[in-house]
């Protein structure tokens, strides 16, 4: 199948340098690789010149800092059969495009797949979730259906996500991550949802759980296709920010497709405590919790023109 690479990028050309360096290493070539730059600087323009003599790269500069506006614009750009979204911060396995097609001939029926991160436990650990503290972590963020004991790739009735990237077995999932892809012809019928701006959190998650609604079985965890996410701190909004973003647009997932307010609230209590006592174990600053408190009560302040997907304030 032809693959189309879309990977958004701001102010990361030497973690975008590492991605690119690993394409070169690819056992098969992408059809292309779209890369939609939001940078105020030309650092980015200039890195893909270079690589564009080995790779099929396609530049677009794009003045809308907003990953859900770019992720579409490179949907609507592409060629391929597949799309493949990419963080710029990633760094691919050499076999990685070409477990992608052996996805396909494996489930010719699947809409879309996900890869596994190797690092991940390097870049996804829970509140209060290592060593003498995760039994607790584990109780507690239960009982406020943050987390489940259950092992695999679905949404709680409090709009959060369960994910299980040491699985060395493929598992069908009801939400995919951002390092994934797609048969294109499935944005005939969805695209990421624009109301999320900026760090735009989630806007993976809330398309892939459309798709699992209306097609259910569709979509699955591949760790035969595996990279590393580097997670790099290049770009990002500050940590207030994110917090207030994080609070808003899992309400905004979770009042437009899960629609269990009650454990989305519940959860939330469940979030400020696990912060806080993480805080007190010294593992986060004490900021944090309180900014999830401050998140919370503006956006009980603003609930009626979140619920309209007014987020942009």
């Amino acid at each position: 199948m032809k693959l189309s690479v879309i990977v958004p990028t701001l102010h990361r050309s030497q973690d975008l340098k590492v991605l690119l360096k690993s394409f070169i290493l690819q056992t098969r070539n992408p059809l292309e690789i779209l890369i939609i730059d939001q940078s105020d600087d030309t650092k980015t323009k200039e890195l893909c010149l270079r690589f564009k003599k080995e790779l099929p790269i396609k530049y677009t500069h794009s003045k809308i800092k907003s990953s859900t506006h770019n992720r579409n614009l490179g949907v609507r750009q592409a060629k391929g059969e597949v799309v493949v979204f990419l963080d710029d911060d990633t760094e691919l396995e050499p076999d990685y495009l070409e477990q992608i097609d052996n996805f396909y001939k494996e489930h010719p029926k699947a809409i879309g797949g996900m890869s596994k991160v190797l690092n991940q436990d390097e870049i996804g650990g829970r509140v209060v979730g290592v060593g003498i503290f995760n039994k607790l972590y584990m109780l507690t963020a239960t009982l406020f259906r943050l987390q489940s004991f259950r092992k695999g790739f679905f949404i709680l009735k409090s709009g959060r996500n369960v994910f299980y990237f040491d699985s060395p077995k493929e598992i069908v999932a009801e939400w995919l991550s951002g390092v994934s892809w797609y048969k294109k012809e499935i944005f005939k019928e969805f695209q990421f949802d624009e109301s999320l701006f900026k760090w735009a959190w989630g806007e993976d998650r809330m398309l892939s759980y459309q798709i699992h609604k209306k097609h259910p079985n569709s979509l699955f965890y591949y760790p035969k296709a595996s990279l590393y996410h580097h997670e790099s701190q290049a770009g990002r909004v500050e940590q207030k920010e994110k917090i207030y973003l994080k609070v808003f647009y899992q309400y905004w997932f979770s009042y437009k497709h899960v629609g269990h307010a009650f454990f989305y609230w519940w959860g939330n209590v469940g979030e400020i405590l696990l912060h806080f006592l993480n805080a007190c174990l010294r593992r986060e600053s004490f900021k944090n919790p309180w900014y999830y408190l401050k998140a919370n009560l503006s956006l009980i302040k603003n609930l009626k023109r979140v619920k309209k997907g007014d987020l942009k304030f």
